[in-house]
């Protein structure tokens, strides 16, 4: 059941929220015209995406196939190459932002883990713990599921069982840690 840790957090992020939030932070950093290329695009994509009954996408389902569905929906829809050929360097410009922003975001959670004394923080940690800290405050399922950017609560509950799962083998493997530690003192001092 274990996903590897790009594709685990891929999983989650949707492509469309991100690549308007990537629009504001470059309009908020001064940049407006690249700004707008990333609305823009996001804009076409979306009209794309409904066209096929959706309203957003994994980064995870963003594949040749879908890319080379837009190119030709856009073709269809009486686009020249230039401008078809912008919305696909604008969605690209976009995958790049996304796995340099992931690898910037598990860099610093691995420094910190370091500082605390050799922790393995990683983005897919980092969202176990805020899951399960979020159940143990009694925060609703619908919140934590719209937090998690679950497709519905169903899958909330799924992963905040396999959650409780991880808690139950972590502490009977430190339970069984300790036995044997304490077995072995008691046959150190007996050899005594």
């Amino acid at each position: 059941m274990k996903k590897t840790e790009g594709k685990h957090t891929k999983s989650r992020m949707k492509f469309i929220a991100f690549l308007y939030g990537e629009s504001e932070h470059q309009r908020q950093n001064g940049h407006i015209s690249l700004a707008n290329n990333y609305a823009s695009a996001g804009n076409s994509f979306s009209r794309f995406l409904q066209t096929k009954g959706k309203s957003e996408i994994a980064f995870r389902k963003i594949t040749s196939q879908i890319i080379s569905d837009y190119e030709a929906w856009l073709q269809t829809c009486g686009l020249c190459r230039n401008t078809t050929s912008f919305y696909i360097r604008a969605l690209q410009s976009v995958y790049q932002q996304y796995r340099y922003a992931l690898c910037r975001y598990n860099v610093c959670l691995d420094m910190l883990g370091r500082m605390l004394g050799g922790l393995k923080l990683t983005s897919y940690v980092s969202r176990h713990s805020w899951a399960s800290a979020a159940r143990q405050q009694n925060v609703p399922l619908s919140v934590i599921s719209q937090s998690m950017g679950h497709n519905s609560e169903k899958t909330t509950e799924i992963y905040l069982k396999s959650l409780e799962c991880n808690v139950i083998n972590k502490t009977n493997h430190d339970l069984l840690n300790n036995v044997f530690r304490k077995t072995r003192r008691s046959e150190n001092v007996r050899k005594m």
